[in-house]
């Protein structure tokens, strides 16, 4: 079998708007006891484990500045 690893990011939210210098980062994946690395604005941040649900929280963002971020796997 072929299946893919899906891997959703929850929060934030696309298009999020806030006065936080942190937000929230946590997703879903079809996959238990997964390795989701993620990344902002490019940059490396940490890798947390999906748990036997496929669930993942990595907890908040470090401090970011004003203006646009992108959070990605």
């Amino acid at each position: 079998s072929n299946a893919a690893y899906v891997i959703v990011i929850d929060n934030p939210a696309i298009d999020l708007v806030t006065n936080s210098s942190s937000v929230a980062i946590n997703g879903t994946s079809n996959v238990a006891n997964f390795k989701v690395h993620i990344f902002i604005d490019g940059m490396y941040f940490n890798t947390f484990s999906t748990d036997s649900s496929g669930d993942w929280d990595a907890g908040n963002s470090p401090s970011l500045s004003i203006g646009n971020h992108i959070v990605s796997t």
